[in-house]
């Protein structure tokens, strides 16, 4: 049987994986909540919706014979609790081991860093994959929001592989010839408008095709800045 001690908020949660299932022990978690073990010892061995057994763990201060419960149905007696009937000084503690605790065990048996603490070098890897994850989510939501915020003009891409006809190819150098106009005209002058930089790449400000390319390039060979409301001015991004 294995045992996974896991670094939990102020307390350590006590695991064991016994005939191929997770359990919990369960006097780690109500002293960590503030609650009374005899009472709470009671309540689970009193519901027969609980399967609950006692397990021996190894621990630092040696085998300890602890009262269980499955790891799926920890939840149901987190949830059994209610923050609002206890001390107030418990709330927060409750309600954070209620949403937190089996994310936690979790992550220990199938990812296995949750057991690490702070400054370790595999929680540290975690936390940053944990922050750039979460700020991919706000870059990506904040782009939509502009395509949301952005005129409706036609938001249609085109992205070619290679050519397939005379047409896409005269297609494609269209677009080539383009993308080296607007690149050589900020080289020699930047923060010019969109009908600006249009008008000197001898294109009309709502030519449709010219705009999609302004918009599809934005980020890769120039930068659209917004100066006020729907107002673009464009930078070169030159290559380090």
């Amino acid at each position: 049987m294995q045992t996974g001690i896991i670094k939990f908020h102020h307390t350590e949660l006590v695991t064991a994986k016994h005939n191929s299932k997770i359990y919990v022990a369960m006097k780690p978690i109500v002293e960590g909540i503030g609650l009374a073990w005899q009472s709470q010892s009671d309540k689970i061995k009193g519901d027969a919706r609980y399967n609950d057994i006692v397990i021996p763990y190894k621990t630092n201060g040696g085998v300890q014979e602890m009262l269980s419960l499955p790891q799926d149905q920890l939840a149901a007696y987190l949830y059994s609790i209610n923050p609002n009937k206890v001390a107030p000084h418990l709330r927060d503690t409750i309600i954070a081991f209620q949403k937190e605790t089996f994310n936690a065990i979790n992550d220990y048996w199938n990812k296995g860093y949750a057991t690490k603490e702070d400054g370790s070098p595999l929680w540290v890897i975690s936390k940053a994959l944990e922050t750039m994850m979460s700020q991919q989510t706000t870059i990506l939501a904040l782009l939509e929001q502009k395509l949301r915020d952005e005129p409706v003009v036609n938001r249609e891409f085109i992205y070619i592989d290679k050519p397939t006809s005379r047409m896409q190819h005269h297609r494609l150098s269209n677009e080539e010839k383009f993308i080296a106009k607007v690149t050589k005209i900020l080289e020699q002058e930047e923060g010019l408008r969109q009908g600006e930089l249009l008008a000197r790449v001898g294109k009309a400000k709502d030519d449709k095709t010219a705009l999609n390319w302004l918009r599809g390039y934005d980020g890769i060979y120039w930068r659209a800045n917004v100066i006020t409301g729907n107002a673009f001015s464009y930078s070169l991004i030159r290559e380090a």
